[in-house]
């Protein structure tokens, strides 16, 4: 596998677990 490749593939892991976060943040937030 490339050095970019792997770069890519973090990025896009970063992003997702970024998108699951915001998501849970919106949900529970306005129970607290």
């Amino acid at each position: 596998m490339k050095q970019k490749e792997l770069w890519i593939n973090q990025i896009k892991g970063l992003c997702i677990c970024l998108v699951v976060i915001y998501h849970s943040v919106i949900t529970f937030y306005p129970h607290l």
